[in-house]
């Protein structure tokens, strides 16, 4: 039983301190292309956050979204074709205001089910975006690799 305590609390100290490459935040219809690009990102060895994979069940979530991504590298916003969660305005908002602290990437994403003109809030239009509408190639997984660690692969 200590033996079970003592890994909870490591585990538990553990987790406080991770901080993640990449930070998700997508429309929860757009699911299972989500995950096909966790997949990929993850076999590159980034930490990616997704709120199924890190989300405790019956904890408060919106704090932990915010301390995410007060911690995290970058921000990726998914476009599909369900276009922005509701909650993908607050995600932004939190981003765009670590981005005057500590200057992570927030790197708009059109995924492969995006329209092929897709409503992007004002301040995403003058990012450079990653286009994943032909699909997720190693050429687009490069790109958001790229964009997330700041070194261009290969």
């Amino acid at each position: 039983m200590l033996w079970r305590s003592a890994t909870r609390f490591y585990k538990l100290e553990w987790t406080k301190n991770v901080t993640f490459d990449v930070f998700l935040s997508h429309n929860s219809q757009d699911k299972p292309l989500v995950r096909e690009l966790v997949q990929a990102l993850k076999s590159r060895g980034l930490m990616v956050w997704l709120d199924d994979e890190q989300l405790v069940p019956g904890r408060p979530w919106q704090k932990a979204l915010e301390t995410t991504i007060l911690t995290t590298r970058s921000v990726l916003i998914l476009v599909g074709n369900s276009g922005l969660s509701p909650w993908g305005e607050e995600e932004m908002r939190a981003s765009l205001g670590q981005h005057i602290e500590r200057q992570p990437s927030i790197i708009p994403v059109l995924l492969p089910n995006a329209p092929k003109e897709p409503e992007l809030p004002p301040f995403l239009r003058n990012r450079t975006w990653v286009d994943l509408r032909g699909g997720l190639t190693s050429q687009g997984i490069d790109k958001l690799e790229w964009g997330i660690t700041g070194e261009k692969p290969g």
